[in-house]
C-alpha cells in the first residue's frame, strides 16, 4: 500500500497562557492540510512483531523516527487486543522539508496508523486516536479523518470545520535555515504571561464557513511569529516577497521556519513561486485548486 502523508499549515495559532502541569501549553489553532507530503509505502502481515524500516534520506535513528514509532505502537496495541503479532515493512520517501513547522513527521506517523488500521484492523478508532496523541500534539489532526480542524488542548483535541475555498492557490517556502525553537514558549510567556482572551480562531472558523477570502486574510494569526522572526529574519523577508507578489496574506506555519501565502489568481501565485525559486530558495512549492481536489479525494 502506498499513500501520501499530507502535512499542514496553521491558519491560526494562539497561545493560551503559561505552562500547564504536564509541561505543555494550551493553544487554539486552525490546522489545514495541504497537498504536500512524504510518501509512505507499507505492507503488513501476520508474523512475529518485526518492523523493517527504510528511508531514502539520512534521517534519525529508526527508533526516533515518528513513522517507525507509530508502527511500533500500533503493533504493541494490536498484539494486546488480538493476541496475535504482525510484521511490517515500512518505506519512507522524504519530500516535506524538515524543521519547517509543517508537521511532516506527525503526518508520517498518522498515515502509518491509518494504513495499519486498514491493513490489520484489530485496534479501535478511539485507541488509534490515543496512540496518535501519545506520539505528538499534531499527530491526531494528521489522521485521515481531518482536512481542516480547530485544534485545542495542546493541539490534540480536533474538531472538523470547513476548508479553504477550493479555488485558492498556495505557495509554501522554507528559508535555507531552520529555526531553533528551544525556549520559544518560555520567551512568549515572559512577554505576555497568562492570556485567555484571544478570539481569532473563532473568527477564522466563521470566515472559512462563509468562504470569505478577505476575512480569511484578516484573521491569520500566529503568536510564534513575534518570537521566531527576530531569531530568523528570513521568515519576514519571505512574507514580504509573497505580499509583493500579490498574495492576499502570508504567514509562518507552526513554529517555523516555513511561510505560506494564499493567492486568488493562479498567475500571481506562479509568478511568486518563480521569483522565490530564482531568488535562491530550494524548498518552494506551488499548489492550485486542482491539487487540493486530488488531496480531498485521497488520490
Amino acid at each position: 500500500m502506498k499513500r501520501t502523508a499530507y502535512c499542514k499549515i496553521n491558519l491560526t495559532l494562539e497561545i493560551l497562557g503559561t505552562k500547564r502541569n504536564d509541561g505543555f501549553h494550551d493553544i487554539k489553532s486552525i490546522m489545514h492540510k495541504i497537498p504536500l507530503g512524504d510518501i509512505i509505502e507499507l505492507d503488513a502481515k501476520e508474523g512475529s512483531g518485526k518492523i523493517l524500516f527504510s528511508c531514502d534520506s539520512d534521517v534519525c535513528d529508526p527508533k526516533d523516527n515518528l513513522a517507525y514509532r507509530a508502527a511500533e505502537c500500533y503493533l504493541e496495541e494490536y498484539a494486546k487486543s488480538t493476541d496475535r503479532n504482525a510484521d511490517v515493512t515500512l518505506k519512507l520517501t522524504k519530500i516535506t522539508p524538515t524543521g519547517a513547522g509543517l508537521g511532516g513527521g506527525s503526518a508520517d506517523a498518522a498515515t502509518v496508523l491509518d494504513m495499519l488500521q486498514e491493513l490489520l484492523g484489530g485496534v479501535s478508532d478511539e485507541k488509534v486516536l490515543d496512540l496518535a496523541s501519545g506520539l505528538g500534539s499534531d499527530v491526531p489532526f494528521c489522521l485521515g479523518r481531518y482536512m481542516s480542524a480547530v485544534c485545542t488542548g495542546r493541539g490534540e483535541i480536533c474538531r472538523n470545520i470547513d476548508t479553504l475555498p477550493r479555488d485558492i492557490c498556495l505557495v509554501v517556502a522554507k528559508p535555507e535555515q531552520s529555526i531553533n525553537t528551544k525556549g520559544i514558549y518560555g520567551e512568549y510567556d515572559t512577554k505576555h504571561g497568562d492570556d485567555y482572551s484571544k478570539s481569532m480562531t473563532e473568527k477564522m472558523e466563521k470566515a472559512l464557513k462563509e468562504e470569505n477570502l478577505s476575512a480569511i486574510a484578516e484573521c491569520l494569526m500566529n503568536d510564534f511569529e513575534e518570537v521566531c522572526i527576530p531569531r530568523l529574519p528570513a521568515i519576514a523577508e519571505i512574507k514580504e516577497e509573497m505580499l509583493r507578489g500579490k498574495a492576499l496574506c502570508s504567514q509562518m506555519s507552526g513554529s517555523g521556519s516555513a511561510v505560506f501565502g494564499i493567492f486568488k489568481k493562479e498567475k500571481d501565485a506562479r509568478a511568486c513561486f518563480e521569483a522565490l525559486k530564482n531568488g535562491g530558495l530550494s524548498e518552494v512549492y506551488f499548489f492550485a485548486g486542482a491539487d487540493f481536489e486530488k488531496m480531498y479525494k485521497g488520490e
